[in-house]
């Protein structure tokens, strides 16, 4: 079993390269916590910051033969880790404002000897795999380029260091230009950041490299490349709402003969690289406390839109909203967000939560109500508009399309809390209209999807007037499809193994004693032995019989003897495995 999930983990995760076929590794940075360890396996290489990621999640990562490498800033101290109180401030030459860290004397066998023995000796022991060095050029702007030599001798000795003392670790340098003659040898990588897209941390903000910028750093990379042939990758930042424009740059990084990613700036985002990996799983939110019942299992996102999520070859990933709302970037992470709520959600920073995820361009799929109340703000991301007049009746279904209609045909029910209409007509598709006036305004409209993903409000989701019955008035298949904007991608089918169909049988043990309607009236038992069961004998079945039908204590005593006769001739056969359906069922 444990083969075969594995299996359909990574069947799953459909990637995208951009590059040409090449020797370079894929290489992803992720720097943030709940490490997304499926996606982030595809690549070859993985640098996480190593205070994030779990002894375990890295054992997984390796076992799908991925490199993790633990990210190490060597030219500054960031006074948020937890051994910073240990450093000798006179180490520090420095302030790097931006980031709130010192700046280190690189020249100093004190500083080399903390490193070695507060970051490197106790990450090997966690089993990575190498070391990304960072911050390595910080000195630049914290002396006179008269004192750079000495700095730059200082972390050619740390790196050498590194080498002598982790002969297996891979070592990828972020810049550190000037040093490259004396160590390009005993690296494997170099990186640098910002060629097209920055971030500029004085100003908090994204915006384009300038031209004569990113010319230097183009010479400087083009130069390692040629002269050391040292694979190179480059770090561009954007916000998750521009994923279009990212995949853009990766190429045009790719085209230069560059491994790309682009990511956020925290690099706490799946971001675009040599792979671009396709989400498969789908957060589908529900809010426990008003469920029928007290029975979270009965929620409407777990019981209906589950099937059609899994149907179109995506992973549902359930989360109450009463508890914590993920807080990793949501976006190039998960194909998109389901909610269906039967009434008000318990957790309040739900909308600002959600108001997030729609500017980092995250697609949603709003079933049911909305869970809070909807402030025009959130309503104007929707290109939506409510409807303020006093509504007493509905008066008739106005129009819909192959939308709607699934099973049952839209009913028009009672008048909802909550009415809205399309502000933008070209923006959004409105599926279902309903008039509830005379004036041809007096329109609303239920189901409706857009760019920002759908919204399908209740009643008008699944007829539910039928006592035991539900029919779905709205095709969830084309809906979820819409609205979340869900690709055809490969999928993984668990009726195939290895391209070919899979026979999977059952035969319930209900009706076991039931006269067939065939010459002699025999026991059903009999026809299903010998027009079925004997009859494909190169088929393997399982067969249940209820204790409660054919026994001796059972409810049919007299013709007992007959019906273990035929139970018994049934599972001699070769291809019958016998099967459990209890001792009472269906009687009690």
């Amino acid at each position: 079993m444990r083969i075969f999930i594995t299996l359909l983990i990574l069947i799953s995760l459909s990637t995208e390269t951009y590059a040409q076929p090449s020797i370079k590794p894929s290489i992803a940075f992720y720097y943030a916590g709940a490490i997304p360890v499926d996606e982030l396996s595809q690549f070859d290489q993985v640098v996480v910051d190593p205070g994030q990621i779990s002894d375990e999640e890295i054992l997984k990562l390796k076992q799908y033969g991925s490199k993790v490498i633990a990210y190490v800033s060597v030219g500054e101290s960031e006074r948020w880790r937890n051994d910073y109180s240990k450093i000798n401030k006179d180490l520090f030459i420095g302030i790097n404002k931006g980031w709130d860290s010192d700046i280190m004397d690189l020249s100093q066998s004190e500083w080399l000897d903390f490193l070695m023995q507060n970051r490197f000796d106790v990450l090997s022991k966690r089993n990575f795999d190498g070391f990304f060095l960072d911050t390595l050029d910080s000195y630049q702007g914290a002396i006179e380029e008269e004192q750079w030599p000495g700095q730059e001798q200082g972390l050619i000795k740390i790196i050498e260091t590194i080498s002598e003392h982790h002969t297996k670790a891979i070592i990828i340098l972020n810049r550190g230009f000037p040093i490259l003659k004396d160590i390009h040898t005993i690296i494997h990588g170099l990186v640098a950041e910002s060629l097209y897209a920055r971030w500029d941390p004085i100003d908090k903000a994204y915006g384009d490299v300038n031209d004569s910028d990113r010319a230097w750093l183009l010479n400087q990379l083009n130069d390692a490349k040629e002269q050391y042939n040292i694979p190179v990758t480059v770090i561009d930042y954007l916000p998750p709402s521009k994923r279009k424009e990212a995949r853009q740059l990766a190429r045009n990084i790719s085209n230069l003969g560059f491994t790309p990613w682009v990511s956020t700036v925290e690099l706490n985002y799946l971001g675009i690289g040599q792979l671009e990996v396709i989400p498969r799983k789908v957060l589908m939110l529900y809010n426990s406390t008003n469920q029928h019942h007290g029975d979270i299992y009965s929620a409407s996102v777990h019981t209906a839109a589950a099937m059609p999520i899994e149907y179109l070859g995506y992973v549902p990933v359930y989360i109450d909203i009463n508890d914590q709302l993920p807080e990793e970037v949501i976006k190039g992470r998960y194909a998109g967000i389901v909610s269906w709520f039967d009434g008000p959600a318990i957790n309040t920073e739900y909308r600002d939560w959600l108001f997030k995820q729609i500017n980092d361009g995250v697609k949603i799929a709003i079933m049911g109500e909305f869970g809070f109340d909807v402030d025009d703000e959130l309503l104007q991301k929707l290109d939506l508009v409510r409807i303020k007049d006093k509504i007493r009746r509905l008066k008739k279904i106005q129009y819909f399309d192959d939308f709607i209609g699934f099973e049952s045909k839209p009913l028009l029910g009672k008048v909802p809390g909550e009415l809205f209409q399309s502000i933008n007509k070209s923006h959004n598709k409105a599926h279902l209209k309903i008039r509830y006036g005379n004036r041809r305004q007096h329109i609303f409209e239920p189901v409706v999807t857009g760019d920002w993903g759908g919204i399908a409000l209740s009643p008008w989701i699944r007829d539910t007037q039928t006592k035991g019955f539900n029919y779905w008035i709205l095709d969830p298949f084309k809906f979820f499809k819409t609205a979340l904007g869900l690709s055809d991608a490969p999928m993984p089918d668990v009726t195939t193994e290895n391209g070919r169909r899979l026979w999977m049988a059952h035969i319930d043990g209900d009706g076991f004693m039931n006269r067939a309607e065939t010459v002699g009236t025999p026991y059903s038992a009999e026809v299903i032995k010998d027009k079925v069961l004997k009859y494909y004998s190169d088929y393997p079945h399982t067969v249940s019989v209820v204790e409660g039908e054919i026994s001796s204590e059972g409810l049919y005593a007299e013709q007992s003897l007959r019906l273990e006769n035929i139970a018994r001739d049934i599972f001699k056969l070769k291809n019958v495995e016998p099967a459990s359906h209890s001792f009472s069922h269906p009687f009690q």
